[in-house]
């Protein structure tokens, strides 16, 4: 297996140089003047929630949160759930005039709240989650980072609502739900002093290409050959056994190959999700990894150990270090998307990313271009997949 996460230039890597601060320095920085504005919460209210320790808060929130069974007893997933309530948070202020104004604050492009890419990138210690956005009009070349953030709970609260259909917000008493949650996640991230990152896009390239040994699918087109790897072998709501890979690997293809084996996509295949299934007969499972399906409907753990093998580059070990803002809210009509260092070659388009406890969490979309200054390996969210294929 290889290992090939040694890189200063992932994700977590650009967030832990420009916003690392030692715990010792933490300490010292909750000591001082907050760079956090309250808003109109009422005294009291905040009081009660800043008295609250960190797992008193994860236990506030613990009605959407990750669980484990143990002992016989079900326990709160305490990693797992910091890594949710995170990414709750920043799906709520990314939705809010809080953020809109944060990005006009720094020399940004008016179209970054639509085009750019929000994801939260964990530390390497796992102690904090950060927010990295990749600008792809962003004029300065290197990264800024933000320290500072302005946000208040009812900045949340304003977040929190727009995510909720209409229908939920005409409930009883969603409003005073709203504010409470939002005052808790408050409360929480002020736990670790988080910060922003800006940066301009990296030139990212695909991941499909000519042929090599590996658990492969083969496109032929007019004059050429284009290979991508296997996601998961799975059986649709229609009964019909087939594999998923990339769209991008397959489009347009006269014939398409799976180990040897003749396969037909079936339609529709997703745009959006660049994934297709591949009906095909007589193709057997290689490995029995992944067995325990999709993560569903909770954010992953931050900094796992993850693995994928792809037909280019064969089994590989890297971690997780950061993932879209919407994953926790995630559409069928959005991409949500992982990220890891830099880990895949050309071929490797469609393979399946695995959790350390035999999830499959993502497949392989793109890459970042050799020598970026940030690079990343990125990978569609397997939940939005399956569901888009209707897969068991």
């Amino acid at each position: 297996m290889v290992d090939r996460d040694k890189d200063s230039t992932n994700l977590s890597g650009v967030a832990d140089r420009l916003l690392g601060i030692e715990q010792s320095d933490l300490a010292e920085l909750r000591g001082k003047e907050s760079t956090w504005e309250v808003g109109d919460v009422t005294e009291n209210q905040f009081k009660a929630a800043d008295a609250l320790t960190k797992e008193e808060l994860i236990l506030a929130l613990q009605d959407t949160l990750p669980r484990t069974l143990g002992g016989g007893r079900i326990r709160i997933d305490y990693e797992l759930s910091s890594a949710h309530i995170s990414t709750e948070f920043w799906s709520a202020f990314a939705r809010s005039k809080a953020f809109e104004e944060t990005l006009m604050s720094v020399e940004v492009s008016r179209a970054a709240p639509n085009r750019a890419e929000v994801s939260v990138v964990v530390h390497a210690d796992g102690s904090r989650f950060n927010l990295i956005i990749l600008d792809p009009l962003f004029k300065k070349k290197s990264p800024i980072a933000l320290r500072k953030i302005k946000v208040t709970p009812n900045d949340l609260a304003e977040g929190l609502a727009r995510s909720h259909s209409p229908r939920e917000g005409s409930s009883p008493n969603f409003l005073s739900k709203i504010k409470a949650r939002s005052l808790f996640l408050y409360r929480f991230m002020r736990h670790q002093e988080p910060g922003i990152i800006i940066a301009r896009m990296p030139e990212r390239v695909l991941t499909a290409a000519s042929p090599s040994p590996a658990m492969r699918v083969v496109a032929k087109y007019r004059k050429e050959e284009m290979v991508s790897s296997v996601g998961v072998i799975a059986t649709d709501n229609q009964g019909r056994k087939g594999v998923t890979t990339a769209r991008h690997a397959v489009l347009g293809a006269s014939e398409i190959y799976v180990e040897g084996c003749k396969g037909t996509v079936v339609r529709p295949s997703s745009a959006v999700q660049d994934s297709c299934f591949i009906k095909v007969d007589g193709i057997q499972p290689s490995n029995t990894r992944g067995l325990k399906g999709p993560l569903i409907g909770i954010a992953p753990r931050g900094y796992d150990n993850v693995s994928f093998e792809g037909a280019t580059s064969g089994l590989v070990q890297t971690k997780l270090n950061s993932w879209n803002v919407d994953l926790s809210m995630s559409t069928p009509y959005s991409q949500t998307k992982l990220y890891t260092g830099a880990v895949t070659d050309p071929g490797d388009s469609g393979a399946a990313l695995i959790d350390s406890e035999d999830h499959v969490i993502g497949f392989a979309f793109d890459r970042t271009g050799f020598g970026a200054e940030i690079s990343f390996s990125s990978w569609i969210w397997a939940e939005q997949v399956f569901k888009a294929h209707k897969l068991t």
